[in-house]
């Protein structure tokens, strides 16, 4: 009785086995590495975030986004096309002041 009870269980365990098998050293890895290669991107993300919203605020005496701040956030390359020039200016008119930074 015991002796089928011990080879039941090494039957189920086996068949386990098959059903879900064990991944390679590789596999963790690589698993592994995605993963931190996510959590690079999303750190990256929320410093590009931060330095923006560093730069909207703006730190000047009138309150305006300074617009060379806001002209290195502008990407180098957008949908596959690389950044040719980038411009920026303060303006303003009738009392509303307004900071500009463009890519062509």
């Amino acid at each position: 009785m015991k002796r089928a009870s011990l080879l039941g269980i090494m039957l189920l365990v086996t068949g386990c086995w098959l059903v879900w098998p064990i991944p390679s050293q590789a596999q963790i890895w690589k698993r592994l590495q995605k993963k931190v290669e996510e959590a690079a991107k999303q750190k990256a993300e929320e410093k590009a975030a931060e330095e923006a919203e560093e730069a909207m605020t703006g730190d000047s005496e009138d309150g305006i986004a300074d617009f060379r701040k806001l002209k290195a956030l502008l990407p180098e390359e957008a949908a596959g096309l690389p950044r040719v020039r980038a411009e920026g200016s303060k303006g303003g008119a009738f009392g509303i002041r307004t900071s500009l930074a463009e890519a062509y």
